[in-house]
């Protein structure tokens, strides 16, 4: 094998990402044609076009437009002998997997840095932000958008970015520009509209893209005033070379614009990457440093979903690509089946021939075929051959879909009258599963999208910001904030994967009649299980058992690390010992002398509280010495009850302690007499140990 020979090197000005400026304008541009031209020379851009007609009932076959929609119900053929028609299944059954996915929206939930007031109160801030943001209307309808382009065409982009002429208006600035405080915007992009390296496996090893925008000419140019004669003279974006195919050819004021964007890259190449806005004529109206560079740890702002993986592309495998065959074949099935009925299906009737006419034309588009002998029957004559193979054919074609696109019938809505809800349920929620990647993707978009915005708000905003939240109470709580301060509490956003047979309105109200009927809800509590029905949320109800749980487990990462958390008598003291017990259920932390003193110190005090003990901490008032530790306290208390014959009290695993009146021989409770003395630290124990049954 003969090695290529070596080509000059490369130079700083061969990188798009550090090109001058003089030549960025034009080099933006031969990129994004050469990028355009491979999508149709190695057939990419004619099968997204082709998928898009077919999902909007057009011919698969519609030359180099997307845009050729014809009539589905036409009059063909030389002498308008066929009668074609097209039956939209494949768009049903995209449109059924969009909503398994986006029928519910995917929660946010942000993540406080730290376990402090003020974090967790950020944290609630930024849930409500994150509401407003990705409500039906506004960010949920694109993300949506986004995924249906995936299911469709192949990846779905969401683009997010700072609106620097959204939000409030502020007072006019010294030049009598009006400043606005500015606000995150997103943005649905198809792939034709976002240029990359085609050699790149996975999105996150892109280091930069352009992306065509599109932007009113009239308001561009205000905003850039320096560029509105150029601006004002570029074609509109329905005669852009750079459109895309989803927009038809209609008159539009929007002129394209070609955004380019790099990620910063180290402190010795591109350390605040990149950012420029060019016309489609070359003229760059932005070029410097990215304002992006610091958000997100440099993200480029651009969030792909896809249906399936595309086998080492960042471009997926849609469902349209098994259903564009399936779709054409059903259309030529339907269109042979209108054609025989048209042609043969009008009542034709056989008879004597009538004034020497072997056949009439009848009103209502019959015919009459008269006897050549002159002589028979009238009656009825059916030309129509059985179509009923023909529509067998129709739901075959049909199953075939179902199973390609993983949308069974009970999806659709075709469920037998007997089928239970839970069986109704199951079905649904093997649809769910069959869907589980393309719910992976948009659950992993979701998220990088919701953090995202929240770090553009964190970077970029700089006016105060107002909270209005609605808290269980259901009264709505009015916070005022400055993003900048608040959102740095914000570690991070996690999207919450919901359970396939959750989302399912069956499988929600078979859930929630099992926990009715285990006594899980509280007696009264139609508001908890009302809410479980309609959204599948069991927060409510759990929210109280679940915050103990997490204190449990955030005392025992505290534990390992050396420290000592306090603990109440309000705390679920038998839970909190079983759970800081088995922090030395491991041989190696059994060897670890410090970490043993502090688990049994810290569980000594939970188990004084359950015996009715408050655990002694600081100094004794009257010796000034430090109290004994609670694992001698604990031990002080043991041998003080068995001394005194009480019965044994809970294990330390946990139980509720025995009632006291229900003991043989234990004493009866002794509260302090009136006009007593104070009693004493120890007089207390002994009290204490007195009324609480005994210690083992």
């Amino acid at each position: 094998m003969i090695a290529k020979p070596l080509g000059s090197p490369k130079t700083a000005d061969d990188y798009l990402g550090t090109v001058k400026q003089a030549e960025f304008g034009e080099k933006v541009l031969e990129r994004l044609r050469g990028w355009r031209e491979k999508l149709s020379s190695n057939g990419l851009l004619p099968n997204w076009q082709r998928n898009f007609r077919q999902y909007h009932n057009a011919s698969a076959e519609g030359g180099d437009s997307a845009w050729q929609i014809d009539d589905p119900f036409s009059i063909q053929g030389k002498n308008g002998e066929i009668l074609a028609v097209r039956i939209n299944e494949s768009r049903n059954l995209v449109t059924n997997a969009l909503n398994l996915t986006y029928a519910k929206p995917i929660g946010l939930k942000a993540v406080a840095a730290n376990g402090t007031p003020e974090a967790l109160e950020a944290a609630q801030i930024a849930d409500t932000r994150l509401m407003e943001i990705f409500k039906a209307s506004a960010g949920g309808k694109v993300m949506r958008n986004a995924g249906e382009a995936a299911l469709v065409i192949t990846t779905g982009f969401v683009e997010a970015e700072w609106d620097l002429f959204a939000g409030e208006a502020y007072l006019p600035s010294e030049d009598g520009s009006q400043a606005y405080t500015g606000a995150p915007k997103l943005s649905e992009r198809w792939p034709d509209e976002v240029c990359f390296d085609l050699t790149k496996k996975r999105w996150d090893d892109v280091w930069d893209c352009i992306v065509v925008q599109r932007a009113n000419r009239f308001i561009l140019a205000s905003q850039m005033p320096d560029h509105a004669a150029k601006i004002l003279s570029m074609p509109s974006l329905n005669d852009s070379e750079f459109a895309s195919m989803r927009y038809a050819d209609e008159d539009t004021d929007d002129v394209a614009v070609l955004k380019y964007i790099h990620r910063p890259v180290n402190s010795r190449f591109l350390a605040s990457g990149r950012y420029g806005l060019v016309l489609e004529d070359g003229t760059v109206i932005k070029d410097g440093d990215s304002p992006y560079s610091m958000v997100g740890d440099g993200k480029l702002g651009i969030f792909p979903i896809t249906a399936a993986s595309g086998m080492g592309s960042v471009y997926g495998y849609p469902i349209m690509n098994d259903l564009s065959p399936l779709q054409q074949w059903l259309n030529l099935v339907a269109t042979m089946i209108a054609t025989l009925v048209a042609g043969y299906g009008a009542p034709n009737i056989t008879g004597p021939s009538l004034m020497q006419m072997d056949i009439a034309q009848l009103v209502g588009g019959g015919r009459y075929f008269g006897s050549k002998s002159g002589q028979g029957e009238v009656k009825a004559l059916n030309l129509l051959p059985d179509l009923k193979p023909l529509f067998e054919l129709i739901q075959s074609i049909s199953s075939f879909g179902e199973k390609l696109s993983g949308m069974n019938s009970v999806v659709r809505g075709g469920a037998e009258r007997d089928m239970s809800g839970k069986a109704v349920a199951l079905w649904k929620s093997m649809a769910v599963q069959f869907m589980s990647s393309f719910m992976q993707s948009a659950i992993e978009q979701t998220e990088g999208v919701g953090d995202y915005v929240l770090r553009l708000d964190q970077t970029f905003s700089t006016g105060e910001m107002v909270s209005a939240r609605t808290g269980d109470d259901n009264v709505q709580q009015v916070q005022k904030y400055r993003a900048s301060e608040k959102f740095r509490h914000v570690a991070k956003v996690r999207a919450e994967a919901v359970d396939p047979v959750a989302m399912t309105p069956e499988g929600r109200e078979a859930r929630a009649d099992k926990l009715l009927e285990m006594g899980q809800f509280p007696e009264g509590s139609i508001r908890e299980y009302m809410t479980m029905v309609k959204t599948g949320s069991d927060e409510p109800m759990f929210r109280a058992p679940m915050a103990h749980l997490m204190l449990v487990q955030r005392e025992n990462s505290l534990l390992m690390k050396g420290q000592e958390p306090a603990v109440l008598e309000d705390d679920m003291h038998p839970q909190h010992i079983e759970e800081h017990a088995a922090l030395l259920a491991e041989p190696s932390a059994r060897e670890n002398p410090e970490l043993m003193r502090v688990v049994l110190e810290h569980k000594a005090k939970h188990v004084l509280f359950t015996m009715g003990i408050s655990p002694m901490q600081g100094l004794d008032p009257m010796s000034g010495q430090p109290y004994p530790s609670a694992v001698d306290q604990l031990a002080q208390a043991k041998m003080q009850a068995a001394q005194a014959g009480a019965m044994p009290v809970e294990s330390e695993a946990g139980g509720a302690p025995p009632d006291p009146g229900t003991q043989q021989g234990a004493p009866p409770a002794q509260g302090p007499q009136q006009g007593a003395p104070p009693m004493t630290v120890q007089d207390g124990i002994q009290q204490k140990i007195m009324t609480v049954p005994g210690v083992s």
